[in-house]
Order: C-alpha cells, then sequence, then structure tokens
C-alpha cells in the first residue's frame, strides 16, 4: 500500500517525555490516535477519516491533517515545531516517519 503523505507536518507528543512525533502521513496519524487514551469527538473524526482513506477512499489530505491537527490538540498531544530543537533519534522501519529528541531552544 503506498503511503499517503500531507504537509506540513504536525508534531505531537509522545509517551516518552522530551520526544515528539513528526507526522506527515495518514498511517502514522492513524496509529498515534490509536494510542491516544483521550478520545473525543475531533479524535473520533481524525480516525474516521484516516481509516476512510486507508481504506482507499478518496478523502482530501488537507482535511485530514485539519482533523489530525484538532484531535491533537483536544487531547492535549499537540507539540510546536517552533519551540523546540530537534535531533532524529530513528526512523521507522518504513522510513516514513522520524522519531524526534526535542529541547527548548534558549533565547
Amino acid at each position: 500500500m503506498a503511503t499517503i503523505w500531507f504537509s506540513p507536518p504536525v508534531f505531537v507528543t509522545t509517551e516518552r517525555v522530551g520526544v515528539s512525533y513528526r507526522c506527515n502521513n495518514v498511517r502514522g496519524a492513524a496509529e498515534h490516535l490509536l494510542k491516544w487514551t483521550q478520545r473525543g469527538p475531533k479524535w473520533h473524526r481524525a480516525s474516521a477519516l484516516c481509516l476512510s482513506a486507508l481504506e482507499g477512499e478518496d478523502v482530501d489530505l488537507k482535511e485530514i491533517r485539519r482533523a489530525f491537527e484538532a484531535a491533537a490538540k483536544e487531547a492535549k498531544m499537540l507539540a510546536s515545531p517552533e519551540a523546540w530543537g530537534t535531533v532524529i533519534l530513528a526512523m521507522s522501519r518504513d522510513a516514513n516517519c522520524f522519531f524526534e529528541l526535542n529541547y527548548f531552544k534558549l533565547a
């Protein structure tokens, strides 16, 4: 199955302190949505859109990205890319996603 990309990426926090996830594709978004314990209306919408796209339905990628970002904000999982410096730790096995070590930038 082809990777379904969106841009710009959405940065979300992870269960590991200091590590965020730079999500730029539908599969990565779906995988992270499944890990979240807070599942409100925006989570349900983002999950449904991701699933529809992964099943081959024609879904607007901008809509998926906006829904994923809204779900991350609702679940307090959204990370700001501007507030962090980044060091890439590892790539996923399919090289579509990056895990990053983040640290606060000092002025």
